[in-house]
């Protein structure tokens, strides 16, 4: 039995052995060929995802999850922050929020906590 001459692949069979031989040798230029076209098609998926978000906003689309947290609400959290019997943890789970919610959407949590009303407040700048 001897060495056949075609090569059988997925859809059909390559020329001869030389070939496939000579492509195997030259792996690594090829590697720079695919890695080259690999990014500029990155390039322009990330092109195409930026227009699209970008269409979606002039058209008043916002991307993300939608909050909970309301002007009420953190009405309700500054007004209850600087009384020492509760907790934040304790404020946030009857608001129905996270702690961390709260931390995030209240910038100077830490200054109402210690019961000190925060700068911004006393000039009566917001």
């Amino acid at each position: 039995m001897g060495v056949p001459r075609t090569v059988p692949v997925k859809g059909g069979y390559t020329e001869h052995y030389a070939e496939l031989l000579w492509v195997s040798s030259q792996l690594p230029e090829w590697r720079a060929v695919f890695a080259a076209l690999a990014e500029f098609i990155r390039e322009l998926i990330v092109a195409g995802t930026r227009e699209g978000l970008a269409a979606a906003k002039a058209r008043g689309r916002v991307g993300g999850r939608p909050t909970v947290v309301t002007p009420d609400l953190l009405r309700a959290a500054r007004d209850m922050l600087p009384n020492p019997e509760h907790s934040v943890t304790s404020i946030a789970k009857l608001l129905g929020v996270s702690p961390g919610t709260l931390y995030n959407h209240i910038p100077n949590l830490r200054e109402l906590r210690a019961g000190r009303r925060p700068s911004a407040l006393e000039t009566g700048s917001r």
